[in-house]
């Protein structure tokens, strides 16, 4: 079980190194449809790490941990909007992975409450990534979101 403080503040962490990680990807997208999801998705993952540093208080974190970002990197260039769109897909499930698998041990109704609304938010992202990819319909919507693929906040100490 990860305590609320810990948990919220790695989760903010996660966010922000999402950010990152998504700017990075975005340089060779751009189909309309793709530039226009990884906008708005971006933004939503910004509004996340701001709901999260409310809810972490003094143990906010103030930029993405650099071990984060290491984790989360590409291992393959990116070199094509398929490419990005894969990576950013791949991103999103890790990210939903890691937020329900540190939800499952979350206590405070706050910390609950804000988890709840944001994980199924990184799940529709990752179906849509899948969608833009033309995946079967099978890989783009899971029976259920699993943990398999979550990063364990006892591995990455913040900043």
């Amino acid at each position: 079980m990860v305590p609320d403080a810990t948990g919220v503040a790695f989760l903010q962490g996660l966010e922000l190194a999402v950010v990152t990680l998504y700017a990075e990807a975005a340089v060779p997208i751009g189909s309309p449809a793709a530039v226009h999801a990884v906008t708005v998705f971006a933004d939503h993952h910004r509004a996340h790490a701001q709901a999260l540093a409310s809810l972490a208080g003094a143990g906010a974190v103030p930029a993405a941990p650099a071990k984060l970002l290491a984790a989360l990197a590409p291992t393959d260039a990116i070199t094509s909007e398929r490419d990005a769109l894969a990576f950013l897909r791949t991103l999103e499930s890790r990210l939903a992975a890691t937020q329900q698998w540190v939800l499952g041990g979350l206590s405070s109704v706050p910390a609950i409450s804000l988890m709840a609304s944001v994980l199924p938010v990184e799940c529709q992202h990752a179906t849509v990534f899948g969608s833009l990819l033309s995946l079967p319909m099978a890989d783009v919507v899971p029976v259920a979101q699993g943990v398999g693929g979550h990063l364990d906040p006892a591995d990455y100490t913040a900043p």
